[in-house]
């Protein structure tokens, strides 16, 4: 897969109970909402971009419990899977060779105030750090570093050394304050308050929102009920699928480009979340076997590139919390100028049923590596709807088995179910296309068990299900 991957945990989006006639919620991208991702103070830079995109929470944060005025800073270190975050503030941009740019100012003064209380964790190391420069030349500021706790706010006054001779008067001020070690191991838990940075010469211009009193949100818009890459474009200020009055009906339709996301290219949308190289997780709850995904969509491609539309469906075992995929299927959709009909056939119409369907979109062709991917490709969706198999199809194949054996077509795992309470052993053996024996267990009287079949080649196999008073056989095709 094309993608690199994407740690989210984006909720979980689920409906309730479905009628037979449901629609795709939102199918018409007519209601969209704006999200907060998370809040920024002013003039400041954080790390809470890099911190959300691995785990979908911020690290920098607006608190109540202030030194003075009404807000104060919290920064702490978090960890989400393998990723661990430092939390930290700039007033500049981070390279590696230090903090360049920075935000004008032209006095001197001679001592910087601030006030802190922390928590820095065994062998992690907190820093404040505040630079005065003039045409990048460094001329003076204060650094400090601290360790272990202090749990109650703590008033510092350290002078500023500026460094002579040379220029007297700087142009800029960086900053940098951090509650973990920048280049070496931080430890997730590590936290620091701060509060009042400001200077002590009463000529002196303050220290741009030193009290941490103005903050402003950052935030996008959503199409209600998917999920997208738009989180990625904040740095950038490119989003990925924007609301467009360019509809097939109704006021608006979804636009989706391919944007760079991570030094990678990509625009996607999902009813689920966001899925990595295992492919994708969650979607809307339907209540029976979904028979065809339908829209309309206009697509402008890069060079040979094609979008996608990839619709999974799948069956939640609560007892068990397993989940297991029963159909899927991949359409390719080629360069269509006009609003053009598209449709997604499903063929599982078996027990047991379907309980969630996801359904994906991307504007280029990431599932193949070699494939061309052309950043630009844009596709417009609208007018989509979905379609059901006729459930008493279901209840009556449902009725005719005593066991069931899912799902058909498999592809790494195939699931026996007796509806009824099972008294005896139940033998299941698994057969070649040519009659050879391949498999055989003893289950010992289990309601339900699996089988893993990752091993054998692609093909159709037989199986038979024997029990004191039970004689089963079926066929089941691995892909």
């Amino acid at each position: 897969m094309k993608t690199k991957k994407i740690i989210l945990s984006v909720a979980f989006l689920m409906i309730g109970t479905l009628a037979f006639s449901q629609t795709i919620p939102n199918g018409s991208f007519e209601n969209w909402s704006t999200d907060t991702l998370f809040e920024e103070p002013d003039t400041f830079q954080s790390t809470n971009y890099y911190s959300y995109i691995t785990g979908l929470q911020s690290n920098v944060s607006k608190t109540t419990d202030s030194y003075g005025g009404n807000y104060a800073a919290k920064l702490e270190t978090t960890v989400h899977g393998s990723d661990t975050v430092l939390g930290a503030l700039f007033i500049g941009t981070p390279d590696n060779t230090g903090i360049s740019g920075g935000l004008p100012y032209t006095d001197k003064p001679d001592t910087l105030k601030f006030a802190l209380k922390y928590n820095i964790l065994t062998t992690d190391t907190a820093m404040v750090a505040i630079l005065f420069k003039n045409n990048g030349i460094f001329l003076g500021g204060i650094m400090k570093t601290y360790t272990g706790t202090q749990t109650t706010w703590l008033l510092e006054e350290i002078p500023i050394t500026w460094m002579p001779p040379g220029i007297l008067i700087p142009d800029s001020i960086t900053a940098l304050i951090s509650c973990s070690k920048l280049d070496d191991y931080q430890i997730p838990g590590s936290y620091l308050y701060i509060d009042e940075i400001g200077f002590s010469n009463a000529t002196a211009a303050p220290f741009p929102n030193g009290d941490f009193e103005s903050w402003t949100p950052v935030t996008i818009e959503e199409p209600d009920d998917w999920t997208t890459i738009n989180f990625a474009g904040y740095m950038s200020g490119q989003y990925s699928a924007i609301k467009t009055n360019d509809s097939y009906d109704g006021n608006y339709a979804v636009r989706i480009e391919t944007v760079i996301v991570y030094d990678d290219s990509m625009g996607f949308i999902t009813n689920g979340e966001l899925f990595d190289d295992d492919g994708p997780e969650g979607g809307m709850a339907v209540s029976q076997n979904p028979k065809k995904i339908t829209g309309y969509y206009k697509y402008t491609p890069v060079g040979p590139d094609t979008a996608l539309v990839g619709v999974y469906c799948f069956r939640n075992d609560q007892s068990s919390s397993t989940t297991t995929l029963l159909d899927s299927s991949l359409v390719y959709l080629p360069a269509a100028y006009n609003y053009t009909y598209f449709e997604v056939p499903l063929t599982y119409n078996a027990w047991p049923l379907v309980d969630t369907l996801n359904i994906s979109f991307a504007s280029s062709n990431i599932m193949d590596n070699s494939s061309y991917i052309g950043l630009g490709s844009v596709l417009y969706l609208d007018s989509l709807n979905v379609s059901y198999y006729p459930l008493s199809v279901d209840e009556n194949l449902a009725s005719e088995n005593d066991f069931l054996v899912y799902p058909n077509p498999a592809k790494d795992f195939i699931y026996i179910e007796s509806k009824f309470p099972v008294k005896d052993d139940v033998i299941f053996s698994l057969y070649n296309s040519q009659g050879k024996l391949i498999f055989e267990e003893n289950f010992n009287s289990e309601n339900q068990f699996m089988i893993n079949i990752s091993k054998f080649s692609n093909g159709i196999y037989f199986y038979k299900i024997n029990t004191q008073n039970i004689r089963k056989s079926g066929k089941i095709l691995k892909k």
